[in-house]
C-alpha cells in the first residue's frame, strides 16, 4: 500500500514582512533523501518560489518550514516573493514522515507533489508603518521650509509601496483655499515623495497663512500609517526657524538620560541674520508645565537630563523657545 505524501497546504508572510511560513498537511520526513540530518538549507533545494535561491529555510517540525528572506542592501539584485505569488515543492524532495528511514527506492513511498501550488497570503498582523515628520511651527515670509520624514521606518524589505502628501491651506484671515492646498499637494507628490531625504519647499510656492501637512506611508505588506504637522508662514521676515533632531515621539527607558539638539536658523533676507540666538527649553506633562525639570548641559542648544528623572508610563512634551535680538520669538 502506498504511504501518501504530505502536500503542501499554506504559505503566509510573516508580520515583520522579512521572511514567510510554508506548511504541509501533515508530518514530513523533513526531505531527509537531498538534506540528510540538515533542518537548515538554501530553500531552492526544496522548495520553489521567487527568490528562493536567495532566501534561508529551516525547518520549525516536521510539517513547518520558516523561510527567511535575503536582507541584502540593495533590492534591485535581490528577488523575494509577494502577496499573490505561487509557492511548489521541488519533485523527489518531500515524503510522508513515516518513511523517515527507508530507501528512496522504496516505491511505497510517495513524494509530494509538484503541481500542487499554493499562493503566498499576506501577514495575519502586519507591522505597521512608524511615521515620523518633524517641521518648524513658524518660518518667515522669506524662508525654504524644510520638512524631515526621515526618521519614518518599518517599511519591510521592499521600498514603500507608496508615499503620498495630503495639503491643507488658510489664509491668514482664517479662510480655507483648496486651489493653493492642492496645487502644493501635487508638487510635493511630484518632488518630495521620499522618506529618504528632507523635503524642501521653496518660498515661491508658499503664501502667508496656515498649512497642515499630511504624509502617508504605506509598506509592502499593505498597512498604512500617516503623520501630521502644522506650520504658519508668517508675513515677517525675521522669524527664526527651530527644530529638534530626530522623531517627534520618542520611547525611552526611565534608566536612560535623554538628550535633544535644536537647531535654530534665520532667513537669508533678513537684514538682522548676524542677531544672537538664545534658547530656553520647557517640559510639560499632561498640559502642564514642570518647572522643576532643567536641563543639565551646558549648552543651550542642548537639552540634557539624567536617568530617572522621569516618571515609568508617562508621557512628556518637550518644547524649545528660540529669540532673536530683536525679539522675534518661534518654538
Amino acid at each position: 500500500t502506498a504511504v501518501q505524501a504530505p502536500e503542501l497546504s499554506l504559505a503566509r508572510y510573516n508580520d515583520d514582512g522579512l521572511g514567510m511560513t510554508v506548511e504541509f498537511d501533515r508530518p514530513t520526513d523533513q526531505a531527509t533523501t537531498v538534506l540528510g540530518s540538515a533542518t537548515t538549507f538554501t530553500c531552492a533545494v526544496v522548495l520553489d518560489f521567487p527568490g528562493a535561491f536567495n532566501s534561508t529555510c529551516s525547518w520549525t517540525s516536521n510539517s513547518v518550514v520558516s523561510v527567511t528572506f535575503s536582507r541584502a542592501t540593495s533590492a534591485a539584485t535581490v528577488s523575494f516573493p509577494s502577496i499573490g505569488d505561487a509557492v511548489k515543492v521541488r519533485g523527489n524532495r518531500v515524503r510522508s514522515a513515516f518513511c523517515s528511514s527507508l530507501p528512496v527506492a522504496n516505491t511505497a513511498c510517495l513524494f509530494s507533489s509538484t503541481s500542487v501550488v499554493v499562493t503566498v497570503l499576506g501577514p495575519l498582523s502586519p507591522i505597521a508603518p512608524v511615521v515620523s515628520i518633524s517641521a518648524p511651527s513658524t518660518i518667515g515670509s522669506c524662508d525654504n521650509l524644510v520638512l524631515d520624514c526621515t526618521n519614518s521606518y518599518n517599511r519591510g524589505l521592499r521600498p514603500w509601496k507608496s508615499i503620498s502628501w495630503l495639503v491643507s491651506y488658510a489664509h491668514v484671515n482664517g479662510t480655507a483655499n483648496q486651489y493653493i492646498a492642492q496645487t502644493l499637494a501635487s508638487y510635493m507628490n511630484v518632488n518630495a515623495a521620499t522618506v529618504d531625504k528632507q523635503v524642501v519647499i521653496p518660498r515661491s510656492r508658499l503664501f502667508p497663512g496656515s498649512y497642515t501637512f499630511v504624509i502617508q506611508l504605506t509598506n509592502s505588506l499593505n498597512a498604512t500609517r500617516q503623520a501630521s504637522a502644522i506650520v504658519t508662514v508668517s508675513s515677517s521676515n525675521t522669524i527664526p526657524q527651530v527644530r529638534i533632531a530626530g522623531p517627534r515621539i520618542l520611547n525611552i527607558m526611565r534608566a536612560n538620560p535623554v538628550s535633544l539638539v535644536a537647531t535654530a536658523t534665520l532667513a537669508s533676507c533678513d537684514s538682522s541674520e548676524n542677531s544672537r540666538l538664545s534658547y530656553s527649553w520647557s517640559v510639560f506633562e499632561n498640559n502642564m508645565l514642570l518647572p522643576s525639570i532643567v536641563s543639565t548641559s551646558g549648552d543651550a542648544k542642548i537639552f540634557t537630563i539624567n536617568a530617572f528623572t522621569l516618571n515609568v508610563s508617562s508621557t512628556y512634551q518637550v518644547q524649545v523657545t528660540v529669540r532673536t535680538s530683536t525679539g522675534a520669538v518661534n518654538s
